[in-house]
């Protein structure tokens, strides 16, 4: 039978090892946070009018995940150029139709439309709201 001492002894080994050893999970930003919940929203609105499968949705996921990931880095790359527009046009229209592929083995031609019509949708507010 192990004793009280060789018991905390081995419980502050553990502890110590858990401590130093396993990674740090840092806090998400608050801008992390809003990218978090903004992508909840728009998943669970594409989950209702693409009727996603359990399979697409964390597929779909990764995908707008990765896709946001690698804008954002795009933006900062092109941030300090004094005139970034045409690269930054470039490289954005590669990464959309390298979305696209993506978005085409997970999705069905009927999800694909009705995805396609969506962001018409809200691109025509958008155009709206700008003008008015």
């Amino acid at each position: 039978m192990k004793t009280t001492s060789q018991i905390i002894g081995i419980a502050t080994l553990t502890l110590a090892a858990i401590t130093f050893v396993a990674p740090s999970q840092a806090q998400p930003t608050r801008r992390e946070r809003i990218a978090e919940r903004i992508l909840d929203r728009r998943m669970s609105h594409l989950k209702q009018e693409l009727k996603l499968t359990p399979e697409q949705e964390p597929a779909l996921r990764a995908i707008f995940a990765d896709t946001a990931r690698q804008t954002k880095e795009l933006r900062r790359k092109y941030a300090k150029q004094e005139s970034p527009n045409q690269d930054l046009r470039k490289e954005l229209h590669a990464l959309h139709d390298q979305t696209q592929e993506k978005l085409k083995s997970v999705l069905n031609e009927e999800q694909l439309t009705k995805l396609h019509d969506l962001r018409k949708q809200k691109l025509d507010q958008f155009r709206a709201r700008r003008k008015g």
